[in-house]
């Protein structure tokens, strides 16, 4: 036995030394690292004390680290063999379960497969009667629904599906369908005459009759009163409430008891569920709508909700409106919800655009709009009644997002950025200023051409080949310099924002006079690995999130 251990302790050995004996062969002979800027704007020696830790993995095993100094250009790159990345942790998306409370205010035009849906129970109909297209298990059935002929006002519900917007085609919370549809009776947004949806229904032949399978569409829809929920997190519970864009008016009776921050209680309970095993019954998390209070009131014509967040040591309800022409952030106390502190950030401005989509006669008859509508109709020639143009023109504010770090919130709206650190009061006003895009334009017959701006609009674009052929731009779009999910640090002067821009590193800094500098740097190892398809920037943690696995970001540091 004694002999085993030791013949197997000395073949460990022999592997660590292998490896180590690898690692240092190859780390003689890896490619180097080089750092090139590409494009700059500003002075780089707003970025002096600032260092990136720029990551690279070549097919799971092959890492370079480097520590890169935006100032002076310089960078130190340490290389590793390793295998850690195929054994890396990936918390999954989103969990049902006691810490996760996030649940938001939907709706839908109809109810997954439920067959009191009049709407389901409709297709299945038609479905048995050799209505729609054949396939080899059912039929397609191909519909432009509009739900005024089916409720006055939309049905509300509590997910746990992460939406971006209110109101969608399909009701059906996916695989918990049986039993999570809990509904939300605080809020009544009307059903205008112009709402639509097109969708495609898949209905399957069983040996009981009609079985709805699945609901797609085409994409192409319009509601008049959209929304967006939001939510939080909030001592044992969740706080819900909705956002409207610029161009919808609501009243007061769309909320018969008052409009604003509704907290509820969220808590284990059982429900039935035939996959659960021979209990039939499974436990998770569930919102309490009965104990559903307002804790917050806000004016539901005049105050427009445009984020809602926790503050990540758990003190603060942060609330982000547009009043007045003013974004406003409301600091609020996370016990009572009292208001801590009111700070206005800047001027709140709605821009209007356009989309232009066409509507063919494949999903039924189409109804003229009225003329209260945000949206044209046209038909391109008057002898072509079975395609048409349809323009929708709305207006709405610019998107807000925020950042949380130990030492600032950075809250972004649209172009600009305000920055705030925290106070005995809640938190202080820095500074806001505009922030620089990137921009790049793909030519037919002339190299490439970049460029950085500062976009007053708010809004980004991107243009893909124009329809003129005659037009020498192939494609054209802008990049934010800061967003979100983007890696940042604060210094207690100057905030820098990084991220991977393709196999570039893209970087900012930004200050209380506004923008200082920033730079696309080219990297060598990535530009020439690149083609084989498995180099890609990585993250800095082992353990990661969906987030930070799917969207990594570079490391910062300031000195």
């Amino acid at each position: 036995m004694k002999r085993r251990i030791l013949v197997t302790v000395l073949a460990l050995l022999l592997a660590l030394g292998a490896l180590v004996t690898l690692n240092s062969s190859v780390s003689r002979t890896a490619l180097p690292i080089e750092m090139q800027v590409l494009t700059s704007l500003g002075d780089s020696s707003a970025a002096q004390g600032l260092t990136v830790d720029y990551r690279i993995a070549l097919d799971s095993c092959l890492l370079w680290y480097t520590k890169y100094d935006p100032a002076s250009g310089a960078n130190r790159t340490d290389f590793h063999v390793t295998s850690h990345r195929e054994t890396t942790t990936v918390l999954p998306y989103g969990l049902l379960g006691e810490e996760y409370n996030d649940w938001w205010i939907v709706s839908g035009l109809l109810k997954g497969r439920d067959t009191r849906d009049p709407i389901v129970s409709g297709i299945l109909s038609e479905a048995a009667s050799g209505q729609g297209r054949a396939n080899s298990r059912g039929t397609n059935i191909m519909k432009r629904l509009y739900p005024i002929d089916y409720y006055d006002s939309y049905p509300l519900r509590l997910s746990q599906q992460s939406v971006t917007e209110g109101i969608s085609p399909d009701n059906s919370p996916g695989y918990y369908e049986d039993w999570v549809n809990i509904p939300f009776d605080k809020l009544r947004i009307p059903v205008t005459e112009n709402d639509f949806f097109e969708l495609e229904f898949r209905v399957d032949s069983t040996e009981t009759g009609q079985q709805m399978n699945y609901v797609s569409g085409s994409g192409l829809q319009y509601v008049q009163n959209a929304f967006t929920p939001y939510c939080a997190a909030s001592e044992g519970g969740v706080l819900v409430t909705v956002g409207f864009p610029a161009d919808v008016q609501p009243e007061a009776d769309w909320a018969p008891e008052g409009f604003g921050l509704w907290y509820m209680p969220v808590r284990m309970q059982e429900v039935t569920d035939e996959r659960s095993g021979a209990s039939g019954t499974v436990s998770y998390s569930f919102p309490v709508v009965a104990e559903c209070r307002l804790v917050y009131p806000l004016d539901i014509g005049t105050q427009r909700v445009m984020l809602l967040r926790q503050s990540d040591d758990g003190a603060h309800i942060l609330l982000v409106t547009a009043e007045n022409d003013r974004y406003v952030l409301r600091v609020l106390d996370s016990g009572d919800y009292h208001l801590v502190r009111k700070i206005e950030l800047c001027e709140a401005t709605a821009h209007e655009y356009t989309e232009t989509s066409y509507i063919y006669e494949d999903y039924g008859p189409w109804r003229e709009p009225a003329e209260s509508a945000h949206y044209r109709y046209n038909y391109p020639d008057e002898n072509d009644r079975g395609t048409a143009e349809l323009q929708v023109t709305r207006t709405a504010y610019p998107e807000v997002s925020m950042q949380q770090g130990d030492n600032f919130v950075a809250v972004i709206i649209g172009s600009r950025l305000a920055l705030l650190t925290p106070s005995a009061e809640g938190y202080d006003l820095q500074f806001v200023c505009d922030t620089v895009s990137y921009g790049y334009e793909m030519w037919k017959d002339d190299p490439d051409d970049t460029y950085w701006y500062q976009e007053d609009s708010g809004w980004l674009f991107t243009e893909d080949v124009p329809s003129d052929p005659n037009s020498s731009v192939y494609q054209a779009y802008t990049v934010a310099t800061v967003e979100e999910r983007y890696a940042m640090a604060y210094n207690g002067t100057s905030l820098a924002v990084a991220t991977y821009y393709g196999n570039r590193l893209m970087l900012s800094v930004y200050g209380p006079d506004g923008f200082q500098y920033a730079a696309l740097v080219k990297n060598n190892v990535l530009d020439q690995i690149d083609s084989t398809g498995t180099a890609n920037p990585v993250c800095q943690d082992e353990l990661r999130s969906y987030q930070e696995y799917y969207y990594p970001q570079p490391g910062l540091s300031w000195s």
